[in-house]
């Protein structure tokens, strides 16, 4: 069951963050799009996805030792959904194998970054695989739990 703290307290941090992306004039009606995205001649995804444009909340868990993050709530656009995938707008580059906290109205999930891509100054397109979906609690503003870098080790 949805936990009205839970949306309230979304509603308070999202209006309380500093949205810094800047869509380029070509998305202007961004957030006007929805609905199933028609696959390509060469698309090669698992699921179809589909459009869904709101605001959330990611924080980051996880990153390269290379990028200084700090564990702290960020304004994010939703870009799409799939069964496997999500993707967002957010305002600085992402690198792969970053894993970020999504906070959504109605859920919240654990997404590991496969691509990202600069579509303009403040504005980079993020896709990233679903690592787990969690119930609407609030325990999904828990932000003083130590986030990790990774750490690389040589394969033998």
């Amino acid at each position: 069951m949805l936990d009205s703290d839970y949306q309230q307290h979304l509603g308070t941090l999202i209006k309380s963050l500093d949205d810094s992306i800047e869509l380029p004039p070509e998305m202007s009606g961004y957030f006007q799009e929805s609905g199933p995205i028609t696959p390509c001649a060469n698309d090669r995804r698992k699921s179809v996805r589909t459009r869904v444009r709101t605001r959330c909340v990611i924080v980051p868990q996880k990153w390269l030792p290379a990028f200084s993050r700090k564990p702290e709530p960020q304004l994010a656009y939703t870009k799409d959904f799939s069964k496997t995938g999500f993707g967002f707008l957010v305002p600085e580059q992402m690198y792969p194998c970053e894993e970020v906290r999504v906070i959504l109205a109605t859920f919240w999930m654990e997404v590991r970054i496969r691509r990202s891509r600069r579509l303009g100054d403040n504005c980079f397109e993020v896709g990233g695989e679903l690592v787990r979906t969690n119930e609407p609690t609030m325990r999904a503003f828990n932000f003083d739990k130590p986030a990790k870098r990774y750490r690389f080790t040589a394969s033998r």
